[in-house]
């Protein structure tokens, strides 16, 4: 599995948590790495409750954390792509216990890392640097998003989820344009913003009729940047 994923051509080196020394040394990225592993979609990846044992890069395809209730309900908590670490928190707790599930969305391929190894990858102040900017990125989102559900109408929230998720992608260089992959189901979205399937589906008939956003075939297609902007904003 380890040949599977070459360091020296790896896409996502530059857009990890590592990239610094990444663009050093593909080598050393290479030798710190444990293992390569793949999931398909839906699959859970780490459960609830578990202690993790290693660092994971996501490589390629898209992933969420969730919290599952007792009686089946699921609240999405946020969604991994390329070039997304995980797990980060057992450098600093070594009995860490996960308080949610990771699941593959799509079918995923993750480069695992040992804590010593992924301790040296993030040891140099670029890395330091690059981690308390994510750190600070995330909160922001969770913050951004509990606004979202608790005080914004569907369309507002909605708006808000596909553009923090084009921001993303563009910014790991995933995507250009005014489209880009979305493999989010009905549900997934609704999951995640607190909302019903139904209620996502009749959001979305709407933004597309009234030539704002379109969303199928695990593409979404900006039709009106301005005014998705500002339903992000006011809605």
């Amino acid at each position: 599995m380890l040949a599977a994923i070459e360091c020296e051509n790896c896409a996502v080196g530059d857009r990890a948590l590592y990239a610094a020394c990444f663009q050093r040394s593909p080598e050393m990225v290479r030798a710190r790495r444990r293992s390569v592993i793949s999931a398909k979609a839906h699959q859970i990846i780490l459960r609830k409750g578990e202690a993790p044992t290693h660092i994971y890069t996501l490589h390629d395809g898209w992933a969420y954390r969730a919290v599952h209730l007792d009686d089946g309900r699921r609240q999405i908590l946020s969604f991994a792509l390329p070039g997304d670490v995980f797990c980060l928190e057992t450098m600093r707790l070594p009995e860490y216990r996960l308080p949610y599930a990771m699941h593959a969305l799509t079918q995923v391929t993750l480069c695992a890392f040992d804590v010593g190894g992924m301790r040296e990858l993030l040891s140099s102040p670029e890395a330091q640097f690059r981690v308390a900017v994510e750190c600070q990125r995330q909160s922001a989102l969770l913050e951004r998003r509990l606004v979202d559900i608790g005080r914004r109408r569907a369309v507002g929230r909605l708006a808000r989820l596909v553009l923090d998720l084009e921001s993303l992608l563009k910014a790991r260089g995933l995507a250009s344009g005014e489209d880009f992959d979305f493999p989010l189901r009905r549900e997934d979205v609704a999951d995640a913003l607190g909302l019903t399937s139904e209620h996502v589906s009749r959001t979305l008939v709407a933004m597309k009729s009234t030539g704002v956003l379109d969303v199928h075939q695990g593409r979404a297609y900006i039709l009106d940047r301005e005014q998705l902007d500002h339903i992000a904003t006011v809605e």
